[in-house]
């Protein structure tokens, strides 16, 4: 049987990321595909990088602020993670850390995913400050859960991680309906977090249910800014059940790649039009690697 790298999908995606890629999304396809190790990702992940710890510069590239932001932190920890995390003693987790427990965007409860500065760089709309701006579970679900993973059980934060991971999986366990991002950072929470604290018995069943829920399994949407299974689906943890499901959809990536071998991306700004001209690229970049990372994983040649 062939693989996924002698079809000429990967070979147009493998170009396009090679022409246009910012070093950290290239820096991310040589380490999945290409026998690069984890070092080159981190250095390039380093300059994104504020010496307060957190991460800007528009590493989600719907936003262009420099300054540290909690979305933007959010995003950097899950390229770790993508990686397989890294030691917990390393400077630029350490410096993670310190940045959770002393950010002017955390509140004692929640740390905001949009704060004033966004306005001040090009950006998207769902990322615009305004005064009736409320906090939520997004991120702040997935950073406590990361400083439970990665911080020391001593420091005078620990504890206040803890209490909040404990307030999201209750408001968590309530929910009828949950926003797809949201959700995304309650599956980072139990990963992060499932073999080191006790978590209720139906928790994982809770949001597996969610996942299947939130999945749009009408195919013919799948142009437009829904939920397709590899929003969740990344690896066997969610798969059963759902193999026909991702099969449909390893067939609709092959057959919607462009011919400069990218892929569109369902949304835009509506203004700053040159820059969002750049972020498109960007995005299109991400979507090349996580489409050819999906079907490494999922699809049989």
């Amino acid at each position: 049987m062939s693989s996924i790298f002698d079809t000429n999908t990967y070979k147009k995606a493998r170009g396009f990321i090679y022409r246009n890629a910012r070093p950290i999304c290239l820096a991310q396809w040589n380490y999945h595909f290409e026998g690069e190790k984890k070092e080159e990702v981190l250095k390039a992940l380093s300059f994104y990088q504020n010496i307060d710890g957190g991460f800007g510069y528009g590493l989600e590239a719907d936003s262009f602020n420099p300054n540290s932001n909690p979305v933007q932190t959010w995003y950097a920890l899950n390229i770790i993670q993508s990686l397989g995390g890294i030691d917990p003693n390393s400077p630029m987790i350490k410096a993670v850390l310190y940045y959770l427990a002393n950010s002017k965007d955390f509140d004692g409860d929640f740390w905001h995913a949009v704060t004033p500065s966004n306005n001040d760089y090009p950006h998207a709309p769902w990322w615009h400050y305004n005064a009736n701006y409320e906090p939520g579970y997004n991120p702040t679900a997935g950073l406590a859960g990361f400083y439970i993973a990665y911080g020391d059980k001593n420091d005078k934060f620990y504890n206040k991680a803890l209490k909040i991971t404990k307030a999201a999986i209750k408001y968590f366990m309530v929910l009828d309906v949950v926003e797809i991002h949201l959700l995304n950072n309650y599956i980072e929470l139990y990963n992060y977090v499932n073999n080191i604290i006790n978590l209720p018995d139906d928790f994982f069943n809770k949001f597996k249910y969610h996942v299947n829920k939130n999945i749009e399994y009408n195919i013919s949407l799948w142009n437009t800014y829904v939920t397709k299974p590899s929003m969740y689906i990344k690896n066997m943890q969610f798969y059963q059940g759902n193999e026909e499901i991702v099969a449909k959809e390893c067939e609709y990536i092959l057959s919607t790649q462009l011919k400069n071998g990218a892929w569109d991306i369902s949304w835009r700004w509506n203004n700053y039009p040159e820059d969002f001209a750049i972020s498109k690229l960007y995005w299109q970049c991400e979507t090349a690697l996580n489409n050819i990372l999906f079907l490494k994983n999922f699809y049989e040649v």
